[in-house]
């Protein structure tokens, strides 16, 4: 069921092929985990124990952490070319003179 809701899925039938489209981007990890519940109650009689953590991919990053590292590596990297800049600045007047 997670993987129908975050990637969809298609059926060929007698009438042709049918399709659902994933909804990952459209709803939250806890919505589509409220959706999952909601459908083995309903179809099976039994309580859902699917979670909001069940969608996100093994090993995957979550989103703010991925931007902060990248706004940390951006601040690294234009410090260094600071420091560079200020120690070209340097030896250039100490050439000079």
């Amino acid at each position: 069921m997670i993987q129908v809701l975050l990637h969809g899925s298609q059926l060929n039938t007698e009438k042709g092929l049918m399709f659902m489209h994933g909804f990952a981007g459209a709803y939250t990890n806890e919505e589509l985990a409220a959706v999952s519940n909601y459908t083995i109650a309903q179809f099976s009689g039994r309580t859902g124990t699917v979670s909001a953590k069940d969608f996100v991919p093994p090993g995957a990053f979550p989103l703010g952490k991925v931007v902060a590292a990248a706004v940390a590596g951006a601040i690294l990297c234009m410090a260094a070319v600071a420091v560079a800049l200020l120690r070209r600045t340097r030896w250039a007047k100490r050439s000079a003179a």
